[in-house]
Parts: C-alpha cells; structure tokens; sequence
C-alpha cells in the first residue's frame, strides 16, 4: 500500500478504509488505544486542545530526543490515533521509513515520538496530529528540535611570515566543522583581549557544515614567556572553548628555524663568492 500524505486528513469525510494510515502496519507504528471515559459532558461538545511538549529542545548531532503529545481523554468510547509530521512534509513520519525514528504510547493521555541518533536533517519543528473516528481532531502545538554540532577541538599553531619580515610570528586558530554558524572568536595575549593583527576567515564545507581559520600577526618582537589564547564561543558549547600556545613551549622551533635561515643565507653568499672567484680565474688565464 502507498504511503498516505497528511492531505488526506485535512477534510471533514471520513477517510476510506483503503487511505487509512491505520490498515497499513507497514506504513505507520502510532499509538492507537481505546480512550477511557471523561466526568464532564460529551467529547463531540468539547472543543479539546493539544499541546506537546518539550516547546523547543536542543541536541548535539548524534544524540536522542523525544517528543510527547498530550490530549484529554474523551467521554465516549472512541478510537484514537496519534501521526506524526515534521513542519514543511506532506508525509507523516513512519518507523518502517526510517528506523531511527520510533512511536508508542506514554500513559493514558499522551502518545510519543523518539528521535535516535539526530541528524543536522533532523532540524526542525514537529507536529502530532489526534486522529478520531478516521477524523482529524487536532494539531498539537509543535515542537521545535535544534541540531548543533560543536566547532571542537581547536587547533593552534605558530609560524613565521615568509612575506614580511617585519612580522616576527603568526599564530593561527582553526576549528573543527560546526553548525550553526553563528560564533564568536577572541584572541588574548598574556590574558589581555587582542584587537589588531586579526584576520578571520569563514567557509561552508560539502556537509554544510562551517570551518573557521583566524590568524593573529604578533607585531612586536616574541618574548621568551609569551602566552597566546584563542577562544571559540558556539551555541553548542556551556563554556567557550580554548586553545593556549606558550611561546616558551616552541621557543627551541623559533631557534631552529632562525639558524636554518641564517644557516640558508651563509650558503648562499660562499657559493655566489665561489663563482665571482672561478670568473675571474677563467678571465685572468684566457688573457
């Protein structure tokens, strides 16, 4: 049997056996249970509500979340259903689709909706839908699911300017791929907040998701106990997330390249006096 849009609920006749979602086990694993009783006047008199809950909730991808739908519980004797659609879809959700996905009942009230394993697809706002009769009673409320994931670990590392010598070090700050984009990046030196010498960069990645590259130009001379910090704040973080290279840790690599190009440019200089030396010896015989 096809699979049944939400379209076919949207009116006030009862939905043909063969186009209800309910005769087709394949298709969708809701909850259905027999309602109990209210105290008050009749359920076709009550003009009932549904709400779900949480409102909003958010995950790092790869995590789980569940979604409740809560609705009264009816005087008469009643068949109800509960289906489940992501905002902007014209399918309700079906465990057989997607087996991440999974539905049942929570108590006498209540139907829910488990997400395993969230991805950044997953994003988005979810209905339930009260089903009666073969009717379609109520939309709950929505719930709204925001998937982050963390622009961790940061990677720093320090080098020399091979254009401008004037530079004496160049730190740069590189984040894992992160989503939403929305961030905020600090330089500090010695513990006092950098605002010069600061480049940032930002690009998308096949996934969709950001990378971030930021380098800070050290300007004055590098002292021997210098200690630079770079700081990443994300929605998908409690804290901000750092990365810290002390001068004094790399100073032996500042050394080693310093006589490597010192080493460079000695080298340079014997063999271009070598050559003037063996020019003059060829002019000086052949006279």
């Amino acid at each position: 049997m096809g699979v049944v849009s939400r379209d076919q609920f949207q009116g006030t006749k009862k939905t043909p056996a063969s186009q209800d979602p309910q005769q087709d086990s394949l298709t969708h694993v809701e909850l259905m249970y027999h309602a109990t009783p209210l105290s008050m006047e009749s359920a076709d008199r009550v003009s009932f509500s549904v709400s779900q809950a949480p409102e909003e909730v958010t995950i790092s991808r790869g995590g789980n979340v569940t979604f409740y739908c809560i609705f009264p519980i009816f005087k008469e004797q009643s068949w109800v259903r509960i289906l489940w659609w992501k905002h902007g879809e014209n399918e309700y959700l079906r465990s057989s689709a997607d087996r991440r996905k999974r539905f049942g009942q929570e108590g006498k009230v209540s139907g829910f909706f488990q997400l395993l394993g969230a991805t950044l697809g997953d994003a988005g706002i979810y209905h339930c839908s009260v089903i009666r009769h073969g009717l379609l009673g109520r939309n709950g409320t929505g719930s709204h699911l925001i998937v982050h994931v963390a622009p961790t670990p940061l990677k720093l590392v320090s080098k020399t300017s091979e254009w401008d010598s004037s530079v004496p070090l160049i730190l740069v700050c590189e984040t894992a791929a992160f989503s939403p984009e929305n961030f905020t990046l600090t330089w500090y030196k010695n513990g006092v907040k950098a605002a010069s010498g600061i480049i940032t960069r930002t690009v998308q990645n096949s996934e969709g998701l950001y990378e971030v590259c930021s380098s800070l130009s050290e300007m004055r001379p590098v002292l021997s106990d210098a200690s630079y910090t770079c700081s990443v704040s994300h929605v998908s973080l409690k804290t901000p997330a750092i990365a810290t290279l002390n001068t004094s840790d790399s100073k032996q690599d500042y050394v080693g390249m310093s006589r490597y190009y010192s080493g460079f440019r000695y080298t340079v200089g014997g063999l271009a006096f070598l050559l003037l030396l063996i020019i003059a010896g060829a002019r000086y015989k052949s006279r």
